[in-house]
């Protein structure tokens, strides 16, 4: 079990409290100060260079660039980008006896997912697969709520600006209606000053008419 595990690089739990400990000493700038780590595994093979952390904010995957070398990749993939994930159980043969979890997200290959195999007897697949319920599903609840907010917010200030516009619009009309009344009674009084006998004064009567009449016929515009 020992070689094969070398070879297939199968993961097992460690303390995640511990391995927070050493990443916040030996790279103080990986974490943010808010992230803390949950779930923390460990390669088998290879020295036990590659790690896997999943934190509070997303997955974390060191990758430790073969025996002897001392570079260090970080693979940093946050759960709101996760698409999709997959669980593997293990296989019957003796070969085949690790487990798989697969993550597809944004900025990823579709054809060839992120994979993380962990040793069958030491790692419980499916409280794997209840984390990731919990955080990818939960990351897209608050994802979806905060888009429909703001869907929310922009119907609202449509709904206002149209209000505003209509308000705006019978400001103008009654501006119109008080402007042609003005100007009806200055024609009025200049008709009645310049014209002084009866036949006269019969016209500015029913010039006065239908000064009337059209401020009515306004005011049913309105």
């Amino acid at each position: 079990m020992g070689i094969l595990s070398f070879f297939s690089n199968n993961t097992y739990g460690v303390d995640p409290k511990e391995e927070e400990s050493k990443i916040r000493q030996e790279s103080p700038y990986l974490l943010n100060y808010t992230e803390h780590i949950e779930l923390a595994f460990k390669s088998k093979g290879e020295g036990g260079r590659d790690k896997s952390y999943f934190t509070s904010h997303r997955v974390l995957i060191k990758d430790g660039k073969g025996i002897g070398s001392k570079r260090k990749n970080y693979l940093s993939i946050p759960y709101k980008s996760i698409q999709a994930f997959s669980v593997e159980t293990a296989g019957a043969t003796f070969l085949d006896r690790d487990t798989q979890l697969k993550l597809w997200y944004e900025g990823g290959s579709r054809s060839c997912p992120q994979t993380i195999d962990f040793a069958k007897d030491q790692v419980n697949l499916f409280d794997v697969q209840q984390f990731f319920n919990k955080k990818v599903f939960q990351q897209n609840s608050t994802m979806m709520a905060a888009t429909a907010a703001r869907s929310n917010g922009t119907n609202n200030n449509n709904n206002n600006y149209d209000q505003f516009a209509t308000n705006e619009d019978i400001v103008k009309k009654l501006r119109l209606v008080v402007f042609l009344i003005g100007l009806g009674m200055m024609l009025s009084n200049w008709i009645q000053n310049r014209y002084k006998n009866d036949s006269q004064r019969k016209v500015l009567f029913f010039f006065r008419m239908k000064r009337l009449n059209f401020v009515i016929k306004l005011d049913g515009m309105l």
